[in-house]
């Protein structure tokens, strides 16, 4: 019997603790107590913020399942929590622990999607096993593709969770120019990523509507090609920061912009679409996956529709391993940069109509689907009937 309220809950990554997790430590749900060990933040922190290191483990994980390989070599490393908190990867302990699969798809536990088929039996004895308390998505497209992935039976371990995001303090300016902004990953600052979140196609927009807003500006935060860098750098309005900055330089990017656009190919990237919604930033993205899960076109911001997303989606399952893909993610994409350009034009000509949008994720960040109390409730209803039997026998 413990003498203490609440239940500690670990937090292991696959690679390195990110951003929404310490938000996670610091607003955990009634009666738990979310933290992460120190060696899950400290040398794969450093390693990780050079570039090669994610070109070399991509190199990897085309060659071996990474992430079972991670599960192996921790299993006789338990951490002394009451549940282990496994982001994107299977654990072998014998406690209770929790998956969570973020927005990703289910061939990221495998590390590539060749190595599904191999693997599904592995995986899903390790899910249907008593350890494994549940699995958590923070879209339903995640969900369904899991189950596409492993098989119907599993649902009764599977969990949506919305997540959600503290709202921070809104920012202003006032010289007239309306300013765009595309925030790529800072966890893998490489430029496949910049393509896979269409930032091509971002540029291409704002290289023609700069030609219609001669007071248009636009800030990306993206690693690129040095060929692209170039490109941009003879821009005039279009600022390029190429590497990962401290956030407080990140914040002032986010409070001096207009509208967030981040036209992607590939799973919805919740995170930053959230952090758009919490600055009052509307979003304009494509209509891929689970984007309309979060963005409702009109409300939270205009959903563009992607023309070629069907060559290599499934069903909820993104091909990313596709010949299909790779020719839409390296292609012209003529007919999505004129759809892009014609909804960011309706928001920089109607100020109002940002505003109106810029409100609702306000809004929806505060007290809405969003909100860390919404998220909360939603979690704390999920661990709480997942580790259920635990608690009673303390």
């Amino acid at each position: 019997m413990r003498n203490r309220s609440f239940t500690r809950v670990c937090v292991i990554p696959a690679w390195k603790t990110q951003v929404t997790y310490l938000e996670l430590m610091h607003h955990p749900p009634q009666g738990y107590q979310f933290y992460a060990t120190p060696q899950s933040s400290s040398v794969i922190r450093r390693v990780s913020s050079f570039g090669l290191s994610y070109d070399i483990q991509g190199s990897l994980g085309q060659i071996l399942p990474l992430q079972l390989l991670i599960a192996l070599y921790r299993k006789y490393s338990s951490p002394s929590a009451d549940v282990v908190y496994a982001v994107t990867h299977v654990t072998n302990y014998r406690r209770p622990w929790i998956l969570d699969m973020m927005t990703e798809l289910p061939e990221l536990l495998v590390s590539n999607e060749k190595f599904l088929k191999h693997f599904r039996a592995s995986i899903r004895r390790t899910i249907l096993d008593e350890c494994c308390k549940g699995v958590i998505f923070w879209v339903d497209a995640g969900r369904r593709a899991f189950v596409e992935a492993f098989g119907s039976d599993l649902q009764h371990k599977l969990h949506t969770v919305y997540w959600g995001k503290p709202l921070p303090s809104r920012g202003s300016h006032e010289d007239g120019n309306v300013r765009l902004l595309f925030v790529n990953s800072a966890n893998m600052n490489i430029p496949f990523h910049f393509y896979n979140k269409g930032g091509i196609e971002a540029i291409r927009a704002f290289v023609i509507l700069k030609q219609r807003f001669p007071r248009l500006e636009m800030t990306i935060r993206s690693g690129m090609p040095k060929r692209v860098f170039d490109f941009c750098r003879t821009i005039p309005g279009l600022k390029v920061i190429d590497r990962p900055v401290p956030w407080i330089l990140l914040e002032k990017e986010w409070k001096s912009s207009d509208i967030f656009v981040m036209p992607n190919h590939v799973n919805t990237p919740a995170n930053v679409l959230l952090d758009a919604m919490s600055y009052g930033l509307p979003v304009v993205t494509t209509d891929i996956w689970a984007n309309p899960e979060i963005v409702r076109d009109g409300q939270n911001g205009l959903l563009v529709h992607h023309p070629l997303a069907h060559t290599y989606t499934d069903g909820s399952t993104m091909r990313l391993n596709s010949s299909e893909f790779h020719r839409v993610v390296r292609g012209d994409n003529r007919e999505l940069v004129r759809s892009l350009v014609d909804s960011l034009s309706n928001l920089i000509d109607d100020c109002q109509l940002r505003d109106k949008i810029g409100k609702n994720n306000r809004r929806e960040i505060e007290v809405g689907r969003f909100s860390l109390e919404q998220r909360n409730l939603r979690l704390e209803a999920v661990l709480d009937g997942a580790l259920g039997e635990e608690k009673k026998t303390e």
